[in-house]
């Protein structure tokens, strides 16, 4: 966060921009849309502070979360609110422990992929209106992270072989209307992804770190040692979650989930859309083992910098997708489905975490501050300074704590 994020969203309420001569952000060719979001709750407040920028964050979950809702059967004693209010809430704390304290948008790209995917299989009584909030969710996949306009392109073609399989056999004049629709979507989120790039490419960059340290970029010898460490990390060793559960076992217990939910359902379509889910989890994986094989820095990719957090993004969309499916069963399951979703969230919680950082979030934020002040020596040159002195802070790396914290603070 103090490396990108939460500095570009400081940097856009200073100056109202993230480029130019002003900014420290190094990473602006990153996609703006939940700094965007966030900087909109800055200014109505007229002030930065951080709590805001979190808050922004949460409504901004919580506004793509509800919606998928529409789709459940509710009956007049609201039995499935019980289910659905900690299914809400806890799901994406499975896969990230901080995910109502951080602004990382691993999460909730996950969560933007899960919207777009209950919406295309919604039973919308307005066309138009369906597809109006299909296009919203796919320009909010595109313009919020590099790796998330993969996440686009899955979800539309997975719309357009429903269409093409199922919609063509039902209705073929309403069908050939949706499908018109998902390519004028196609169209126009190939428009603002050229506006966007074709802007960062000619854009100023103050500090580019590639011109003045030397990359380490990943040689072909090395590729093997890349791939042999993906899988070593996605079979055996990484824990997804303080209960231990490693992807494979995170996948075999979606797996599960699948088997039990599209064998309960009499849908086509849905069953679709359930495997399509499953699939999605397989090349979501070899794409990352390729970004790590070729965009990567050398000792990012041999280390796979961030994997869990990457990996989570489509393991969370999934755990969305058939919780509701679990919850939109009939209602004489009700009593099978609130044992399922309260062992499933029982077993994968990270407790530990919520009590520390949530439950005694005092303690968590006075530990964090008293950790942060260590790096704001700057900060007793500040009367000393002119406007235009320039102030190099050199550290030995640049990714060590006190140059990142130094930057945002």
């Amino acid at each position: 966060e103090f490396n990108h994020w939460a500095v570009m969203v400081k940097i856009m309420f200073l100056y109202h921009s993230y480029t130019g001569e002003q900014s420290v952000v190094s990473f602006n060719e990153y996609p703006p849309f939940t700094a965007i979001f966030q900087y909109l709750f800055l200014m109505i407040q007229k002030v930065y502070r951080e709590d805001i920028i979190i808050i922004a964050q949460n409504v901004l979950y919580f506004s793509l979360i509800i919606p998928i809702t529409k789709q459940i059967k509710w009956d007049k004693r609201l039995i499935k609110l019980w289910i659905i209010l900690p299914v809400i809430v806890f799901v994406p704390m499975i896969f990230y422990p901080n995910f109502y304290l951080e602004i990382l948008v691993d999460g909730i790209i996950g969560v933007m992929f899960a919207y777009v995917i209950s919406v295309a299989l919604g039973k919308e009584e307005n066309i138009k209106i369906k597809y109006i909030k299909i296009l919203a969710g796919e320009i909010m996949l595109v313009l919020t992270k590099t790796s998330s306009i993969a996440l686009a392109v899955l979800s539309i073609l997975i719309m357009l072989i429903d269409k093409i399989i199922f919609g063509l056999k039902k209705n073929k004049t309403n069908t050939k209307k949706e499908i018109k629709a998902i390519v004028i979507i196609c169209l126009i989120i190939l428009v603002i992804v050229v506006m966007w790039y074709s802007k960062v490419i000619g854009a100023e960059k103050r500090w580019d770190f590639r011109k003045i340290i030397p990359i380490d970029t990943i040689q072909w010898e090395q590729i093997d040692k890349v791939a042999q460490n993906f899988l070593h990390q996605t079979f055996l060793e990484e824990q997804m979650t303080n209960r231990r559960f490693t992807v494979l076992s995170t996948t075999f217990l979606l797996i599960c989930l699948a088997i039990y939910t599209l064998n309960k359902e009499q849908e086509t379509r849905q069953k679709y859309y359930g495997i399509a889910m499953l699939i999605s989890i397989l090349i979501w994986l070899i794409g990352l083992c390729l970004m790590y094989m070729t965009i990567f820095e050398m000792h990012e990719a041999i280390s796979l910098t961030c994997f869990e957090r990457y990996v989570s993004t489509m393991l969370l969309a999934n755990a969305i997708f058939y919780m509701f499916i679990i919850i939109q069963m009939e209602e004489k399951q009700s009593k099978k489905q609130t044992i399922i979703v309260i062992l499933i969230l029982l077993s994968m919680l990270p407790l530990a975490t919520i009590q520390q950082k949530y439950i005694k979030g005092k303690n968590y934020i006075m530990m964090s501050r008293v950790n942060r002040n260590i790096y704001t020596q700057l900060k007793q040159y500040k009367n000393q300074l002119k406007e235009t002195d320039k102030v190099l802070f050199i550290v030995e790396k640049k990714a060590d704590i006190d140059y990142i914290t130094s930057m945002n603070n």
